[in-house]
């Protein structure tokens, strides 16, 4: 069995456990939004050819769209007040905000630990309002309603700041 090694910035609660996780060898873009941080690990560890971060108009609405398939779900869940089953949900889609968010500033996540996200993240050029300091407090508590309230203003933001980054993008190709 094939085992992909999760960078170190990665590989922490509540993201990840372990520092390894198995290789599935065929990869698709879809799949790199069902596991936290995925298409990052995947370049780390040499099975991408190009960085998510280089190509943002591709990768970004993929993220978007995951959000958007299962924002209803997780919120049934904490309707049913079944905190346990939204979690998982909450810490992929999580990390796939801050993937989004690093990327469309052309930029590796820079990091997954609580201490440094709020510091990390609000270095970043084009992010949502105190970014830093709400995914600390989603990351410290994935399974409370208010962490989703965050997390789905916090998608609200991003992708109004993507549209933007399209724009200049677009601009930008045809100079």
């Amino acid at each position: 069995m094939a085992e992909l090694v999760i960078p170190e910035k990665f590989a922490v609660l509540p993201f990840y456990e372990d520092t390894r996780i198995e290789d599935q060898y065929e990869w698709k873009d879809d799949d790199y939004f069902h596991y936290p941080f995925l298409a990052e690990i995947l370049w780390h560890n040499r099975k991408l050819t190009v960085p998510p971060w280089d190509l943002p108009l591709r990768y970004v609405p993929q993220v978007h769209a995951a959000w958007d398939e299962e924002a209803e779900i997780i919120e049934s869940f904490f309707s049913k007040r079944d905190r346990k089953a939204a979690r998982p949900y909450m810490i992929k889609h999580t990390a796939n905000l801050l993937s989004a968010i690093s990327w469309m500033n052309r930029q590796e996540v820079p990091a997954a630990t609580p201490p440094l996200l709020k510091t990390k993240m609000d270095g970043i050029g084009k992010v949502p309002m105190n970014l830093g300091e709400r995914v600390t407090f989603i990351v410290q508590s994935p399974d409370h309603y208010l962490s989703f309230n965050q997390l789905k203003g916090l998608f609200i933001e991003s992708k109004k700041q993507f549209a933007m980054v399209k724009i200049t993008e677009r601009q930008n190709n045809t100079e």
